[in-house]
């Protein structure tokens, strides 16, 4: 497959539609073009043309919240080529603002993408919108089409999300990608391909996080990572090696887990957490102030 870096960021976007995002007379309407309740699926049918022209589908699913070491819960996305998978996104929606942001794990850092208050004529960093109504899948529905320069189109559907994008990537060769089902808080449309589902991807080993914040008043979350599902002990000790809280005790599977510690009560000063996890043990410093 040509430029692949080129094509899986195009395919991120194509799914995503994110700078596509349509409002409406209210912040609800405008939600509505992009529905991102745990457990929503999308199915397009995907074409590369050009030099080594690709035919396939692609899947994309909500599949939970992650806290991210940045303090923030996003919704954890999953996406795959046919029977590949790709890397998860991490996306949330300001209830606030309407505004949708992407989180980027190797750095850290969100990015905002767009506002789904965004009116046509708005224009600057978020492009063009058009309104329309139109038959997806069936169904007769109002649409958004958002126009960044010559490189991207997207279109939504109110209730349904994205349903067609077309991506012009480094050399030129479209990416073009179509809904074919989705199934939206539990309402199906279009056909089900069948197609593996975009189960959340394993850890490739055990880890454990800095708590945040650090320093803490009065509690803080604390993250880890199983690569397979084991028996965890997570405590809190002081200085003095004295347990002082336990906040995990029992069998958990393989991901991502968080957990929150509360301080009230308890003294200023330096703690241990302290994760065992089958034959791994590891540990980290915690500071609670007042």
């Amino acid at each position: 497959m040509k430029n692949a870096a080129c094509l899986t960021f195009g395919l991120v976007l194509c799914a995503l539609g994110l700078t596509n995002l349509a409002p409406a007379q209210t912040l609800d309407s405008a939600l509505a073009y992009f529905p991102m309740s745990i457990g929503n699926l999308w199915e397009y049918s995907l074409y590369m043309y050009g030099a080594g022209t690709f035919e396939g589908y692609y899947t994309f699913s909500v599949v939970g919240d992650t806290l991210m070491p940045n303090g923030i819960v996003y919704r954890k996305c999953n996406g795959g080529i046919d029977y590949l998978l790709i890397p998860p996104v991490y996306l949330r929606i300001d209830s606030a603002t309407a505004n949708v942001w992407l989180y980027n794990p190797s750095r850290g850092t969100e990015t905002l993408w767009d506002s789904l208050r965004a009116r046509p004529g708005d224009r600057g960093e978020w492009g063009s919108v058009r309104f329309s109504v139109d038959n997806v899948l069936g169904v007769a529905t109002p649409t958004r089409t958002r126009y960044v320069g010559y490189q991207l189109l997207y279109e939504m559907a109110y209730d349904i999300g994205p349903m067609y994008s077309n991506f012009t990537d480094l050399d030129e060769y479209p990416i073009i990608s179509r809904l074919v089902y989705a199934k939206i808080n539990g309402k199906e449309y279009g056909t089900f391909l069948s197609l593996p589902p975009m189960v959340p991807n394993s850890p490739a080993e055990i880890s454990l996080s800095q708590n945040y914040p650090n320093p803490f008043n009065p509690s803080t979350t604390i993250q880890y990572a199983l690569p397979h599902r084991s028996r965890v002990i997570l405590a809190v000790y002081n200085t003095l090696g004295q347990r002082v809280a336990t906040l995990e005790d029992g069998t958990e599977e393989a991901g991502y887990h968080t957990v929150r510690f509360d301080g009230t009560g308890r003294a200023t000063g330096v703690y241990v957490y302290r994760l065992q996890a089958g034959e791994f043990v590891l540990s980290r410093k915690l500071v609670l102030i007042r």
